[in-house]
């Protein structure tokens, strides 16, 4: 039926969007680009909702559209997504920190080594804890008025802020 050819496009869009120029792409440009500099605590959040945040929220708004999702469930989704998309990179720049390379599987410090803009660079370590926190606080309201259908999104979230890898 023609909505879900539609609702098909409408998927593919936003997945060709988020991994092309204007999306991961870019986000990864402005990553090397930045490497020397500061950036601004506004710089940072663009960049990794580029970077990072734009393909969790291409496959949350996937899942969303296709799942038949009213427009009021696609925009609250989009909220967690976008939420959980800059928590996870708050999060990875912490592990980039004080992560174990053993449990990560790769060197840590190499942020600092590049000189990177990251969040705890930018805003200290406790500053970005508690923002990984806030963001992925924010995600789990987004999710407040939905089921227990919702509950996998729910536990991403919890363990984006937890994890150690």
């Amino acid at each position: 039926d023609k909505g879900h050819a539609a609702d098909w496009f409408r998927v593919l869009y936003a997945i060709s969007k988020a991994a092309g120029y204007r999306g991961m792409i870019e986000g990864q440009m402005r990553d090397i680009a930045a490497e020397g500099t500061r950036l601004s605590l506004e710089a940072l959040e663009s960049m990794h909702t580029l970077k990072t945040g734009a393909m969790i929220q291409a496959s949350v708004y996937a899942g969303a559209v296709l799942g038949g999702g009213s427009p009021g469930e696609i925009e609250r989704l989009g909220v967690y997504a976008q939420n959980i998309g800059l928590a996870f990179q708050v999060t990875d720049d912490i592990l980039n920190v004080e992560g174990d390379p053993a449990i990560l599987g790769k060197a840590v410090g190499t942020d600092k080594i590049h000189e990177k803009s990251t969040y705890p660079a930018v805003m200290g370590m406790d500053k970005s804890k508690a923002f990984a926190k806030k963001l992925v606080d924010n995600a789990l309201q987004a999710l407040d008025n939905f089921d227990i259908r919702t509950d996998p999104l729910r536990a991403i979230a919890t363990y984006v802020i937890k994890r150690k890898r």
